[in-house]
């Protein structure tokens, strides 16, 4: 006799069918990515000891939501994340993400001549400050590129897409609320209840 949990425990990679993972795999790799924002958001496990990272890959341009990683916030979980993302996407023209040091070092190996947009934002009494932007990586061309593109557009680099997914996620699941009663119990839990959303 199962019992509740075992039921309903969120093994998902078993539970979905050929032909949805076939369907996924078509309608959720873009072939051609202009902008990707990079990001991470954090959750607690069952109990407040246990602390999850989230990655999050977000294509700027179509809004869609290229890839995640549940993990900790270590160089060997940013290399499972971009190596996931590597597999989804083709030619991307530009990178964007926090100050986090493992994207500058990593991003050149995995995506090289990608440029790479770093946004720090400096906060005094939980009030922004001051926003510091800069663009390293690829060639001077590719990167007098992209500031021509984003300025024809009227953008800047940001990673405001991504932070605004982020808390559409933060909202959607009961499991990554800061105070809630439905946190997950175990990772393949937490990675189902992102895979479903």
């Amino acid at each position: 006799q199962k019992t509740a949990y075992e039921i309903y425990r969120c093994d998902w990679s078993s539970g979905v069918s050929s032909s949805d993972l076939e369907m996924e795999h078509l309608f959720c790799r873009p072939d051609s990515t202009i902008e990707v924002q990079l990001d991470e958001l954090w959750s607690y496990q069952w109990t407040r000891r246990l602390k999850r990272w989230i990655w999050v890959a977000f294509e700027a341009r179509t809004r869609l939501w290229i890839v995640f990683h549940v993990g900790a916030r270590t160089k060997a979980a940013c290399k499972k994340f971009l190596t996931s993302l590597r597999q989804r996407i083709t030619d991307p023209r530009l990178f964007t993400s926090d100050g986090l040091e493992r994207y500058s070092e990593l991003l050149p190996e995995f995506f090289p001549g990608v440029p790479h947009g770093i946004v720090v934002k400096k906060k005094r009494r939980n009030r922004l400050v001051e926003v510091a932007r800069r663009l390293t990586g690829g060639s001077w061309w590719q990167r007098l590129i992209v500031r021509v593109e984003l300025k024809l557009r009227g953008q800047c680099i940001n990673t405001s897409f991504v932070e605004r997914f982020n808390l559409t996620l933060r909202r959607g699941l009961a499991s990554l609320n800061r105070k809630t009663l439905e946190a997950a119990k175990t990772t393949p839990q937490l990675e189902g209840d992102l895979y479903l959303f």
